[in-house]
């Protein structure tokens, strides 16, 4: 009975929030906590910016946690962020993800963007310095997600020789993920630090990018060299095909890891060179790996 009460508990708190929610129709705030943690008495966090709403928090966004659901699943939908509001979002907050803790928690942030009309413009920091984190960007119905030029996104984690993580993109075919001009991916000074995106992995969406400069950058030395910061960065097609990459603006050399695991296309207004070497990384023979330049 205990359990139950609690659990009810919960219920109505969340039908709380949700109601300021609407009567307000803004999220702005200094700080905002996401837990997508599910326990017996608490529920995923869940916010939906819909028409007629804005979503401005002036500092910091907290991900905590997520056991469920899995990365690729619409199911998705149900936790985290997502924009329905049919207008530019620009989120310039910083967007910390919880380093790990017990049982296995961690922190895999959640964002949809639905609707033609609707754009989220991140210009902000986004850090997340745990092993397991799997950032999710739903796109649906022609949503747009836009990193722009003056972001700073840092997923790599700074232990076992600088693990990359990465960003997972995914959703109906028609969502864009675009890189704008000017974004700078690895800031890990040819992998002298752990600091840079990580890496990038699409399913069934449009990729746009305009410089090579603002690709995942592949920097990890042949077999066990401990003088170099090994970071491992690369771009996967792969789960559902019908990926789109759109190279736009300027010529681009891809220097890192290309996996096509699906069908995907490839567009070209400019040319695209793939000049990424082959490289295996056994880990002292622990933890075989070859990363397809």
């Amino acid at each position: 009975m205990k359990k139950i009460k609690q659990f009810s508990l919960s219920i109505i708190w969340r039908l709380i929030v949700f109601m300021i929610a609407l009567t307000t129709n803004s999220y702005g705030q200094d700080s905002l906590a996401t837990n997508l943690w599910q326990s017996p008495t608490h529920l995923p966090d869940y916010i939906n910016i819909v028409q007629g709403s804005e979503f401005t928090p002036k500092a910091i966004i907290r991900f905590y946690g997520s056991n469920v659901p899995l990365r690729y699943s619409f199911a998705l939908d149900t936790i985290g962020i997502h924009f329905r509001n049919n207008k530019l979002n620009i989120l310039s907050s910083k967007i910390i993800l919880e380093n790990n803790i017990g049982q296995g928690r961690h922190a895999s942030p959640s964002i949809g963007v639905h609707g033609s009309q609707t754009v989220v413009y991140f210009d902000g920091i986004l850090k997340g310095d745990n092993d397991y984190s799997k950032t999710s960007i739903m796109l649906t119905k022609g949503g747009k997600f836009i990193i722009g030029r003056k972001s700073h996104i840092d997923l790599v984690f700074p232990t076992y020789n600088n693990y990359t993580r990465q960003m997972w993109i995914f959703g109906d075919g028609t969502g864009v993920f675009e890189i704008e001009k000017g974004f700078i991916a690895d800031k890990s000074e040819k992998g002298k630090k752990a600091d840079g995106f990580g890496s990038i992995r699409l399913s069934n969406t449009i990729l746009v990018s305009h410089q090579s400069t603002g690709l995942p950058y592949y920097y990890r030395p042949e077999n066990r060299n401990k003088s170099i910061t090994k970071i491992n960065a690369h771009l996967v097609f792969e789960n559902t095909p019908g990926s789109i990459w759109k190279i736009l603006t300027e010529n681009q050399n891809y220097i890192g890891g290309l996996w096509i695991k699906a069908n995907m296309t490839l567009e070209t207004s400019k040319n695209l060179t793939l000049s990424g070497v082959i490289t295996k990384w056994d880990s002292a023979g622990t933890d075989p790996y070859i990363n397809w330049g």
